[in-house]
Parts: C-alpha cells; sequence; structure tokens
C-alpha cells in the first residue's frame, strides 16, 4: 500500500478485514491533526500517545489489531525515492493511495 492517508488506511482495513495477512506500508508522512478525521485506526487522542508517529506505523498497528497474525512492514519513506520503490518488487500486488509530490514532470 503505498499512501496510509484517508483513502490508503481505509482500504488497507478492509482488505485485512478480507482476508488479507501480509502488507507492506509505505508513506513518508507524520500523523497530524488534520488527519485524525480521515486515517482509520486514529482517534481524537491518538496524537497524545503518538506526538511524532509515522502514519505507516500508526495503520501497522491498526492492522494487526484486527489481525493479530497479519505480516505488516511499514516504511517511512517517500515512493519516488529508489529505496522504497525497490521494496515493491517482489510484491504480488500493489495499491497506491498517494499523490506525489516534488518530482519533476517530463
Amino acid at each position: 500500500m503505498v499512501g496510509t492517508g484517508g483513502t490508503g488506511s481505509s482500504i488497507a482495513e478492509q482488505v485485512t478485514r478480507l482476508g488479507v495477512h501480509d502488507f507492506l506500508l509505505i508513506d513518508p508522512d507524520d500523523l497530524e491533526t488534520s488527519n485524525l478525521s480521515r486515517v482509520y485506526g486514529t482517534f481524537p487522542d491518538s496524537l497524545h500517545h503518538d506526538r511524532q508517529a509515522q502514519k505507516t506505523e500508526v495503520i501497522a498497528r491498526h492492522l494487526r489489531r484486527i489481525n493479530p497474525q497479519a505480516r505488516v512492514r511499514a516504511i517511512a519513506l517517500n515512493i519516488a525515492l529508489n529505496d522504497a520503490a525497490r521494496e515493491l518488487r517482489n510484491r504480488d500486488a500493489s495499491c497506491s493511495a498517494r499523490t506525489i509530490t516534488g518530482v519533476a514532470q517530463s
């Protein structure tokens, strides 16, 4: 899952509930107050517990609460970077719910 904001966290939760149990979550962003109403697995007090929480880590915990046997790897990098993109090479499927900014257009 590339992008774990409102759309990505929703998709991740739904496919977890459908039985998918192996995830790679990629998103460089921290959880912010403005995200709390959109990001699945967050609550009004989420920032009190996770002041500098990465979105990927918050969603990973949420997915593990739904399915304790889920294998979830969280990477806090921008997918536009080669290191993050390489992580997707051996995955069976991927879903992008991320707007990529700061990348040169050709």
